[in-house]
């Protein structure tokens, strides 16, 4: 009897073990309503080359959902590919730091709020053109997620897909 019950504590233990966010879940689609699209004669479509992303967090399995610097920097390589900015070796260099994930211990409708800077250098003029920190929240909601953890998990997506999206807006409305 007492192996069963250790099996079963042990089942839900190893269950409730918390994942990273997924760069799937953090990116940006082209087919964004809230996206402006990029002009053909743009200087920033096919431009941007993605270099350093910092300040992410490795996630512990048995603590909480954190958002991994390689798993930040796919996303916003995709959602740059999505709206038809990402280059393999543009005239543009993003380098971009996560400086705050606020996520609640404890929350039933669970809230997140991702912070980054983004900074956009132009290789040709060796100099910034683009340097602003975005701060943007999301909301899992208990109705659409019950288990907690999995609610964190899609909160840290939509805030840091949520970010990007803010990025890109304030990116199409700067005059670069």
């Amino acid at each position: 009897m007492m192996k069963k019950v250790f099996a079963l504590m042990a089942a839900l233990v190893l269950s409730a073990c918390a994942s990273a966010a997924g760069d799937a879940g953090m990116t940006v689609t082209s087919a964004s309503a809230s996206l402006p699209q990029v002009q053909a004669g743009s200087s920033l479509r096919n431009a941007i080359t993605v270099g350093s992303i910092t300040g992410g967090k490795k996630t512990l399995p048995f603590w909480k959902s954190e958002v991994g610097d390689s798993e930040f920097g796919t996303a916003l390589k995709n959602s740059l590919g999505n709206v038809g900015l990402l280059a393999t070796a543009g005239r543009y260099h993003l380098d971009v730091v996560l400086t705050d994930m606020d996520q609640p211990l404890i929350a039933l409708d669970t809230t997140v709020t991702s912070t980054a800077h983004y900074s956009l250098t132009d290789n040709s003029a060796g100099r910034v053109v683009f340097d602003q920190t975005i701060k943007a929240d999301f909301t899992a909601k208990l109705m659409d997620q019950p288990i907690g953890f999995v609610r964190l998990k899609r909160a840290n997506e939509g805030s840091i897909r949520h970010n990007i999206e803010l990025f890109l807006q304030a990116l199409a409305a700067a005059s670069i």
